[in-house]
């Protein structure tokens, strides 16, 4: 059984007892490995997460080799391998506590801020009551047999002959990577394959088969690729609609800095938008665009509509405020981990 399931199924039954504060719930559990585990078993009640094969599989990467020695060439001790591994778990942890606005880790036990995808009516009512879940999804029967999928790579009922790969290691399920047979990813090697050769041959007919691939790919992996068109009953007439060229000076880019895209995709995107009416965001480092340009003579005219600046830094040249629609500050002081935005808006 996960250990998800059995902590909200736990913590529940002991809400509607009220025996909750009597009792604490400490997990010891081969599953949990990842922030995200922990995140998510302290929201649903946990008190303490003991995350045993997790510590055992550090110890054995030291021993395959896969963890590098110190400087000195000493090798890590267990006890300090672990405490790095406990430390950058709670440094996750806090990281998500504070994007939520939470301080203290009692205001986030058994907070259950989460929303459920793809999990039925009945294992909400029971494990997870007061979660939102607007689709259905898995039941029990279906998580059991997750598990025993589990079970069976862990403890197989067929015999592997000896040295074999299976023998030695376990399957790579392709969680994080994508692997031939494993978990679905959106970009896989030949939908990125047909993006790059689109990109660099201009090929509209890689593009085609690029945008097909996604398309396709889309319906298995999100819940947007599994809507349809309905046809209405009563069309509204076309005179009645708003035209797109309107539409359109509503759009806005998302606010990406120099240095996550380049200068390049900051010209086309503030290019593009400037052309449709829109507005193009910089993000922060607008001076280090503008200076890239005049420095590389971009031959190109836009204006972006949204810059930012951040840390204080108003030391901007005036020509940046003209070429800007609006200028937005973010503050983020010394004292505090938050973000502040938009506290002064130019216009």
């Amino acid at each position: 059984m996960s250990s998800l399931l059995a902590v909200g199924a736990v913590h529940q039954h002991l809400v509607k007892t009220l025996e909750r504060t009597r009792v604490a719930l400490i997990i010891e559990s081969a599953e949990p490995r990842e922030v995200h585990h922990f995140c998510t078993l302290v929201g649903y009640g946990a008190d303490a997460v003991c995350p045993y094969l997790a510590v055992e599989a550090i110890w054995r990467l030291q021993v395959d080799g896969k963890i590098p020695p110190k400087a000195s060439g000493e090798f890590y001790s267990k006890d300090e391998l672990i405490k790095k591994y406990f430390k950058a778990s709670n440094y996750g942890m806090m990281k998500v506590l504070a994007k939520m606005g939470i301080s203290t880790l009692a205001s986030y036990k058994g907070a259950q801020i989460f929303e459920a995808l793809g999990l039925s009516s009945e294992v909400i009512e029971r494990c997870f009551a007061g979660t939102p879940s607007r689709v259905e999804g898995a039941t029990f029967e279906m998580l059991a047999r997750d598990a025993l999928q589990l079970h069976e790579l862990a403890f197989p009922s067929r015999v592997f002959s000896p040295g074999s790969a299976e023998a030695m290691a376990l399957p790579n399920p392709g969680d994080y990577h994508w692997r031939k047979g494993g978990e679905i990813h959106l970009n896989d090697p030949l939908a990125i394959s047909k993006l790059q050769e689109a990109a660099r041959t201009n090929s509209v007919d890689a593009y085609k088969q690029y945008a097909k691939l996604i398309h396709e790919l889309n319906k298995a992996c999100n819940l947007r690729g599994l809507l349809k068109f309905k046809e209405a009953a009563v069309k509204v007439p076309l005179d009645e609609v708003e035209p797109a060229s309107e539409i359109v000076k509503r759009f806005c880019t998302g606010a990406m800095s120099y240095g996550s895209i380049s200068l390049e995709a900051h010209t086309a995107l503030a290019t593009a938008m400037n052309k449709m009416g829109g507005k193009s965001n910089t993000g922060l480092l607008l001076k280090k665009i503008w200076l890239l340009c005049y420095r590389k003579n971009c031959q190109v005219s836009f204006r972006v509509c949204v810059c930012g600046n951040a840390l204080g830094q108003f030391v901007l040249e005036k020509h940046l405020f003209s070429r800007s629609l609006f200028f937005q500050y973010q503050s983020r002081p010394k004292f505090s981990s938050y973000s502040y935005d938009c506290l002064l808006t130019f216009s």
